[in-house]
């Protein structure tokens, strides 16, 4: 592998210009066949400016062809804060909605948490003003970061675990006093992902020497230990009663509690997730018919919508989580949806009285109101109609056609749906074979042996 080209740089005697009173001193310096200038008031300021062009030139330094000057100064104008921006506005093409508000939250609180030491108490809004200037080519920084923001040359193992313990903990209020504890796990995953990501990206465009980020501790290895497999808790899902208990509970006096009991009844009798549910539309509707074929519902739509602030006019709906498929309908989900639909044949199954898609958070806050201090979730009604299925008996991999998942994943994630399945599985192998047959053949091959011998002999 050959040596990298180094950029051909050369500097000039130092000019005096008489015609410019207010910056007669001139330096002048070609970098890549480009002519570089710089005029400057004082004689002593010139000189050390092209002292330092010189001395960059004899440390092999690299020039950079657009600004003309070394690219370590360029780094230590650089902040943490324009090098999160220029990142961002290079990912948020690749990005889905949900990703870009993940990587910006994450990101938005790094950003207050790493500055300099005399900074100030930050704007109130702080948090939304840097989320919309990383978002938003156009936006200016905010005052307050352009004003506090290290360095990014600054940026090493140490400000990092400093910045890591900070970003890893939350202020909650106990009592009269406000203290710190530590973030859920999957948040600190999160913010760790999404942090690394970006340091990552400055290592690469050699703005810093190596990834500074401290990474997750290990714990101590020992021998035949397995890692857990991440597995829903199926004794505190709700069972199916107190499944349809709650979807009932959801109708009210408001107009759209109706919706949202037929959002919550396609999660829990066809296992949809929840933004294929609120994205559902009619015409993907295959109702049973009277000759006895079951219905269907073809699902190839999600609601991907994450905010106005990160998503486009043109990604609201894409295609879902894993991949398009059919789920089955049952005659009570069919009723249901029946009922709800009337004479209605094309759209969306269920829209608020503005025709658009009914929003996680309004349905949530739905959820949360009859779910009355219960830690149920309202994905937790897919689990349910998976753990129904697979203890009804229905083949493994039907169920994951219908879910969207192969069939290992499903095993892994409802590992011990099947009540009493270890029990009922030792006894099936157990009567596999009779204890008294295999006496028998064992004393056949005896009986067997002693003959061949007696005739041996």
């Amino acid at each position: 592998m050959g040596r990298r080209r180094r950029t051909q740089v050369r500097v000039f005697d130092l000019q005096t210009r008489n015609d410019r009173p207010k910056n007669p001193y001139v330096v002048r310096w070609i970098v890549e066949n480009k002519e570089r200038s710089r005029a400057f008031p004082i004689k002593v300021t010139a000189e050390d400016f092209r002292n330092n062009i010189i001395a960059a030139i004899q440390d092999r330094e690299d020039f950079s062809p657009e600004s003309g000057l070394p690219r370590s100064w360029e780094l230590e104008k650089m902040t943490l804060a324009s090098w999160a921006k220029e990142w961002i506005q290079e990912q948020l093409s690749t990005w889905e909605p949900k990703t870009r508000k993940s990587a910006v939250e994450a990101i938005t609180r790094l950003l207050t948490i790493m500055v300099k030491p005399n900074a100030t108490t930050p704007p109130v809004t702080i948090n939304s003003d840097i989320a919309v200037w990383l978002m938003k080519a156009d936006v200016d920084c905010p005052a307050w970061l352009k004003r506090f923001s290290i360095s990014l040359a600054s940026v090493d193992e140490r400000a990092c675990e400093v910045a890591a313990k900070k970003l890893y903990e939350k202020t909650v209020e106990r009592g009269k006093n406000l203290v710190q504890v530590p973030r859920a796990a999957s948040s600190v995953n999160r913010y760790r992902t999404n942090v690394t990501a970006l340091l990552n990206g400055a290592v690469k465009r050699g703005h810093l020497k190596a990834q500074p980020w401290p990474a997750p501790k290990r714990g101590k290895k020992r021998n035949k230990q397995r890692t857990k497999t991440k597995v829903v808790q199926v004794e505190k899902l709700p069972t199916l009663e107190a499944a349809f208990e709650l979807i009932n509970r959801l109708v009210s006096h408001q107009p759209g509690s109706k919706g949202y009991r037929v959002i919550a009844s396609c999660m829990l009798l066809a296992g949809l997730r929840p933004s294929e549910a609120r994205a559902l539309r009619i015409e993907n509707l295959f109702f049973p018919t009277e000759d006895g074929e079951s219905g269907t519902i073809y699902i190839d739509i999600a609601d991907k919508k994450a905010g106005r602030l990160y998503t486009d006019e043109d990604e609201e709906f894409g295609p879902p989580k894993t991949e398009e498929r059919y789920a089955p309908m049952t005659p009570a989900l069919a009723t249901i949806l029946k009922e709800y639909i009337g004479t209605r044949t094309e759209g969306f199954v269920v829209t608020t009285r503005s025709g658009s898609v009914v929003t996680q958070s309004n349905f949530w806050r739905a959820w949360e109101r009859v779910r009355q201090g219960k830690s149920w979730t309202t994905y937790d009604l897919r689990h349910t109609c998976a753990t129904n299925w697979l203890r009804a008996g229905i083949d493994v991999r039907i169920i994951a056609n219908w879910l969207g998942h192969s069939p290992s994943v499903l095993l892994d994630t409802y590992a011990g749906a099947m009540e009493g399945s270890n029990k009922r599985a030792a006894e099936i192998a157990a009567g596999l074979f009779n204890p008294s047959d295999l006496t028998s053949t064992a004393l056949s091959a005896d009986s067997e042996v002693q003959l061949t011998t007696t005739e041996g002999n």
